[in-house]
């Protein structure tokens, strides 16, 4: 945390997988936005309907959408969670098209 800048991201995975360890991520963002930095959490094994990390300051949820859409192998989906237009607005730009 002492190296964070503005402008700089921190990026959790909470719960990780496969045990479920887990983050105070409240505390986390606090700390990184003390310093200027965006926050970001991987909720692929706990997805944002189930640990809604907005609750705890987080700026953005990534969840790997793949296998609760299209099961295994023959589907790869993603989702980048905003908690307001401004972010969304900041993420859709920066967004390439493959």
């Amino acid at each position: 945390m002492d190296k964070l800048r503005k402008g700089d991201l921190l990026w959790l995975e909470t719960p990780i997988n496969p045990f479920g360890t887990h983050f105070n991520i409240e505390h986390l963002a606090k700390q990184a936005h003390g310093k200027g930095a965006v926050v970001a959490v991987d909720a692929t094994f706990a997805p944002p309907p189930l640990m809604d990390p907005f609750k705890w300051g987080v700026d953005y949820i990534m969840h790997s959408a793949t296998k609760y859409f299209g099961g295994h192998s023959d589907l790869l989906a993603g989702i980048i969670v905003t908690k307001s237009p401004s972010a969304h607005k900041k993420v859709s730009s920066t967004l390439v098209s493959l």
